[in-house]
């Protein structure tokens, strides 16, 4: 019905705007042409009858466009709440349908986080059941590393110490040579080579204990 009264209102509207002009141009000839002449004005009756007649069709146009004019307004204006309604609706089936969709969701997220939780507990102990000999030969062979750690390092100590003893003895020993040339004793110069033998003692020690050092560290990297 809507539909109908619309349709009409846009004929209505197109009549009247193709007859409004026709109108009010006729309506001027006759005020400029119809006075000047007798003949015209004997036939002016019925011209003027013609002319009341074709306002009056153009008032009753104007009023049908009027009233289209009216229902297509309404016509759009109930389509635009139509479309509005028709949105509103589907945005609320929407974000019903999302927040049961979500709420589905978060039940399966946590049904594979409490699975994933148990098989990673289930792992952990069958993990730490297989690796307990394993960890127990690292503690062991971590023992071993720093004990081996511990000695290298007093044997750089050691090897440092001696390498200053070393420094020194050059030091006396340049002194000892300027103070024999000097004064010719001897008795300096053969307790400086009895300290030296003493420091070649040292040395071949040291280079033992770092070939026994070595050969421990290749024995546990095998």
């Amino acid at each position: 019905m809507v539909r109908v009264a619309a349709s009409i209102g846009l004929v209505a509207i197109t009549l009247g705007a193709i007859a409004s002009p026709v109108i009010n141009q006729s309506q001027e000839k006759w005020d400029r042409y119809g006075k000047s002449s007798n003949i015209i004005g004997t036939l002016g009756v019925g011209y003027d009858q013609a002319l009341r007649a074709l306002k009056l069709m153009g008032k009753y146009l104007e009023g049908w466009r009027i009233e289209g004019q009216s229902i297509a307004g309404q016509y759009r204006a109930e389509k635009a709440r139509e479309k509005e309604r028709l949105e509103a609706e589907m945005k609320a089936r929407f974000e019903a349908w999302t927040e049961r969709q979500n709420a589905k969701l978060e039940e399966v997220k946590m049904i594979c986080e409490a699975a994933r939780e148990a098989a990673a507990a289930r792992n952990r102990q069958q993990s730490f059941a297989e690796r307990l000999p394993e960890i127990k030969r690292g503690i062991l062979l971590d023992r071993r590393e720093n004990n081996l750690r511990e000695r290298e390092l007093d044997l750089r100590e050691k090897e440092r110490l001696m390498r200053a003893e070393r420094a020194d003895l050059a030091r006396e020993r340049k002194e000892i040579d300027v103070s024999w040339r000097e004064l010719g004793v001897a008795k300096e110069s053969w307790a400086l080579q009895e300290r030296e033998r003493d420091l070649q003692t040292l040395s071949w020690e040291l280079e033992v204990a770092m070939r026994e050092l070595e050969r421990m560290s290749f024995g546990r990297r095998r």
